[in-house]
């Protein structure tokens, strides 16, 4: 595992980028996870791993969250604790990143329907939109849409608060009900 000590090393710096510009996320179809517990959700759930970081106290103290981390990431890096506060949303981090690869662009609808579709139109709160994802999921639902303006979903806040239902459910984004509508019917969905 190489080590990096510098805030201004060129992979962390690419990998915070993806932290606070949707922009960046959305161009690359790359994101940000952080804590413990949401890498290795990501991991189980398949997502692609580009890379890990973690500081020498969470490699310790968060072990059995990091083996399939490790395993799945396609480089890893130790990192000094002032080097994980560039790469944190938080407060107090864990200590644990991932930046991961999303495997398709969100304006694709997925290519397999599922039996459900949950649509969520302008939802503007990452907390409440990652918070629905994860009430979807224990319900049973396995696709949502993100119709209009909707908030980012692989924003950290969204990611956090899905915790990692995001990973399992099939997204996508729709600008127009009209068209949404009508490719709902046409596939057999009845919408309520």
């Amino acid at each position: 595992m190489e080590a990096i000590t510098s805030r201004q090393n060129k992979v962390v710096r690419e990998a915070a980028e993806l932290l606070s510009s949707a922009g960046e996320r959305r161009k690359r179809r790359q994101f940000l996870c952080e804590g413990a517990r949401l890498c290795e959700d990501a991991a189980r759930s398949g997502v692609e791993i580009l890379r890990c970081f973690v500081t020498e106290g969470a490699r310790e103290k968060y072990a059995q969250y990091l083996r399939p981390v490790l395993a799945a990431s396609g480089e890893s890096y130790r990192i000094a604790d002032h080097v994980a506060g560039l790469l944190s949303s938080t407060k107090h981090p864990q200590g644990v990143f991932c930046q991961c690869r999303w495997p398709r662009s969100l304006q694709e609808p997925p290519a397999r329907r599922g039996t459900s579709c949950a649509v969520l139109e302008d939802l503007q709160d990452p907390g409440n939109l990652g918070t629905i994802l994860r009430t979807a999921e224990a319900l049973g639902v396995s696709q949502v849409c993100l119709l209009g303006e909707c908030c980012d979903p692989l924003s950290p806040k969204a990611l956090r608060a899905s915790m990692g239902a995001v990973f399992r459910l099939s997204l996508w984004e729709e600008p127009q009900r009209e068209r949404l509508c009508s490719q709902l019917r046409g596939e057999g969905y009845t919408l309520l």
